[in-house]
């Protein structure tokens, strides 16, 4: 029997989630329903902003900037974008029928697919938790949400607000270790998908779990997404973008730029500018810039520190989990830092000579989730678009791919497997029906047996007419 912390305080066993799965296969959850309770989602996370940007702080010390414009504005917009389009994308989508198939009508329809879980991260704790719910319960189905206990302030915020929005059997909230709960809730077999959003190493535990089950899986990880900076750009502003992006939540972004490669014939500008731009951010100041999320990770981020020549920074707080904004230049490719995912506010600087070089420089860390080009030669940006096997691209920019929820986010290979934003996040959860609806009259003696020869000749007169 399945046990484990709910809600912070009750324990829950595993009839509740069989309730759940109840609650799906005797209840349609219409279009009507679905608006209702994106709307009620919407009015409960307004009630309670100050909140859950209080939690952000708590456990991340987001200036508030950082988390409305990250964490709480890109969910209004979804819910938004869904109310608006619903009606309209849950509608059958008619295609065209074959001449074969006399007097019948084809359809595509968008099911819900049925219980889903949701495992969310500690980085972005309540965005990366809510973004993927809204499709899910726009879709039609049943939620279980594990957030993170890491941010474990943000994810009381977001059991409180489930509670209010949504009744248990139809979105339930989860509250407790992953390592254990993670297992048991997949091992369940109640679910028909799988959304996780964290580490690669722990979504390779995920998609094995899911694979022992058949069940289906999204995963959005991470990786090394390089920033490139070619000799025809202009540096003040590519440097002011970069760092600005990097530096965001303390580095601690899936997509943020991991590492720069820069032409060698402008490194030395291109550091000049990055310096400055540190500076006239004022990313040193405690309104404007994150902590490390635990000790764990600080200590991890602290021994980067002692590889290659710190430009700028380097500097650290212990007791409060901080670390300055740092660029290292002279680093090995060989090392931990050019070889593990950073996730910090440390930027490593690498110089490249030609283009090949630079391309095999990016695949010894291959498949990044995002890859940031700052350059005005098209031909030089096309080409890397076409040979780096990147998740997306942003090209004089970082990190507005992740705000256009017309685009699909997601990685490729160890970055991650299937995406999700806006509609993409509702195809992710609806499973498209084939449907082909034939009269019954007249029922055509063509296709039965006896198979004469009259109706081979006929079959081959209408495969030549399609």
């Amino acid at each position: 029997m399945l046990h484990y912390s709910y809600g912070g305080h009750d324990m829950l066993e595993a009839e509740t989630l069989q309730n759940i799965r109840q609650y799906f296969d005797e209840n349609d959850i219409n279009l009507s329903m679905r608006i209702t309770y994106l709307k009620r989602l919407r009015d409960v996370i307004k009630r309670y902003e100050s909140e859950i940007i209080y939690a952000l702080y708590k456990d991340l010390g987001k200036p508030d900037f950082e988390a409305f414009a990250s964490e709480i504005t890109p969910i209004y917009h979804e819910i938004g974008l869904y109310i608006k389009n619903l009606t309209k994308w849950v509608k059958p989508q008619s295609v065209s029928t074959p001449l074969s198939l006399f007097y019948s009508k084809s359809q595509i329809q968008r099911c819900p697919l049925g219980c889903v879980l949701i495992i969310s991260p500690w980085n972005y704790p309540f965005n990366l938790a809510i973004s993927p719910l809204i499709g899910a319960i726009a879709a039609g189905n049943c939620v279980v949400l594990k957030p993170s206990e890491i941010s474990i302030n943000t994810s009381i915020i977001i059991d409180k607000i489930i509670k209010e929005a949504f009744i248990e059997t139809h979105v339930l909230s989860v509250l407790g270790d992953g390592s254990l709960l993670v297992p048991e809730l997949i091992n369940s077999q109640i679910f028909n998908h799988v959304f996780f959003t964290g580490s690669t190493m722990v979504g390779q535990i995920v998609a094995t779990l899911c694979a022992k089950h058949l069940t289906p899986y999204t995963l959005e990880l991470g990786g090394k997404s390089p920033a490139i900076i070619n000799n025809k750009v202009n540096l003040k502003i590519a440097a002011r973008r970069l760092a600005w992006a990097k530096f965001f939540n303390a580095g601690q972004t899936c997509i943020a730029p991991d590492y720069v490669l820069v032409h060698k014939n402008i490194e030395q500008a291109f550091i000049h500018e990055l310096k400055l731009a540190i500076n006239n951010l004022k990313l040193n100041e405690e309104s404007n810039f994150a902590r490390i999320i635990n000790i764990r990770q600080f200590t991890r981020l602290k021994s980067y520190l002692k590889t290659g020549r710190i430009l700028v920074g380097g500097g650290y707080d212990e007791s409060a989990c901080k670390i300055e904004p740092t660029i290292i230049s002279d680093v090995s490719l060989d090392s931990n830092l050019m070889n593990e995912e950073i996730f910090g506010p440390i930027l490593p600087i690498i110089s490249y000579e030609n283009t090949n070089e630079l391309i095999n420089i990016v695949r010894k860390n291959r498949y990044p989730l995002a890859m940031y080009i700052f350059s005005d030669d098209s031909e030089f940006t096309n080409l890397l678009i076409r040979k780096v096997e990147s998740g997306a691209v942003g090209i004089n920019s970082c990190l507005y791919h992740f705000v256009n929820l017309k685009l699909p986010f997601g990685g490729v290979m160890k970055s991650g497997a299937g995406q999700y934003h806006g509609k993409y996040t509702f195809d992710l959860f609806t499973h498209p029906k084939a449907i082909v609806k034939t009269s019954i009259f007249p029922d055509l003696l063509l296709r039965y047996p006896p198979y004469t020869n009259i109706k081979n000749k006929l079959l081959r007169l209408i495969s030549k007419l399609g």
